[in-house]
């Protein structure tokens, strides 16, 4: 992770275990997480949600993220608002620089 303009910008890689075992999800990050991958294929992407938290269930920023820290990883519905074409030109893939459309994450299927 380093600081580009401003923004903390990178990629966070987590190494599956337990039913994820054999997997590895790599999370694009631009300040917020961006799009999940697992195995090179998205699993969850802007405007959803994409959330790294412990052990205990707390959140983990993506500044504290560091080699050997356990997480599970949530994708999270966002408001319908940001589902919308306005919602989506402002906050979607697309705006953000990738080349394709948004997937709503309850349509992506993760191992």
């Amino acid at each position: 992770m380093e600081e580009k303009a401003g923004f903390l910008v990178g990629e966070v890689w987590i190494e599956g275990n337990k039913e994820c075992s054999g997997n590895r999800l790599k999370v694009s990050v631009k300040n917020e997480n961006m799009i999940a991958w697992c195995d090179d294929k998205p699993v969850g992407m802007i405007p959803d949600l994409i959330c790294l938290v412990d052990e205990s269930g707390n959140g983990v920023t993506n500044s504290a993220v560091r080699k050997g820290v356990i997480v599970s990883v949530l994708g999270v519905r966002s408001p319908p608002i940001w589902r919308t074409k306005r919602g989506l030109d402002h906050f979607g893939p697309r705006r953000l620089g990738f080349s394709f459309e948004y997937i709503p994450v309850e349509e992506l299927h993760a191992p």
